[in-house]
């Protein structure tokens, strides 16, 4: 599949087209390949745009650790803008490639800078308050996937996202109950509809692995 090529048409058509009441600033040439501030490489975009361009740059430059990371806080930050749902598929691939990343040794500089930012914090175990590292979260389950995740409570959380820490297995039968997977493939996006209730254009399945 020519990835250059949507990704080409997908940043032309939203230069074309009269402004959306809710956009999101895109680097065309992200900043960490060299792009500018520049307003020839700036394109408004809107989150859904924004989120499979991003999905498209990963796969346009596989070893640029930026654009992963940059996918990965895509795939955990929601807004009542972003009208789109992260499939189980893209997120679980956004995360596998970022692991390795996590994993390799910290540079000392990297060290120092972390030890300067905890300098005169006292770490407890039992902290409370501010100056715990979960204050103001809340934990959110998928109820379509069983993931738990903990984030900011002021966040909007939209559908399939609940309140709440469930343990596995718990949910998911009742919200599956006669639903059927089907995917998009133009967006590569993937979700569970009752038979017959799907968008057109949709088809039945999962994602083909190629993809």
């Amino acid at each position: 599949m020519d990835w250059q090529k949507i990704y080409s048409q997908l940043v032309e058509k939203a230069k074309t087209r009269q402004s959306e009441s809710y956009s999101e600033r895109h680097h065309i040439l992200p900043k960490c390949l060299g792009g500018s501030n520049s307003k020839n490489n700036i394109v408004n975009l809107t989150g859904r745009e924004h989120f499979i361009a991003h999905k498209i740059l990963v796969l346009l430059y596989p070893d640029n650790p930026s654009l992963k990371f940059a996918l990965w806080a895509m795939c955990n930050q929601k807004g009542k803008h972003r009208k789109y749902s992260v499939s189980s598929r893209d997120y679980e691939r956004a995360r596998q490639a970022c692991i390795p990343l996590w994993r390799q040794p910290k540079s000392e500089e990297h060290k120092q800078n972390l030890s300067r930012a905890k300098l005169g914090k006292k770490l407890i175990k039992n902290q409370k308050g501010k100056d715990n590292h979960n204050f103001n979260k809340i934990w959110i389950t998928n109820t379509l996937t069983q993931e738990s995740k903990m984030v900011p409570s002021t966040q909007d959380i939209q559908h399939p996202w609940v309140k709440g820490r469930v343990k596995v297995g718990v949910l998911g039968k009742p919200q599956t109950k006669g639903r059927k997977w089907y995917y998009d493939p133009n967006t590569n996006i993937e979700k569970l509809y009752e038979p017959g209730k799907q968008p057109q254009g949709w088809s039945r399945g999962r994602l083909p692995k190629a993809v």
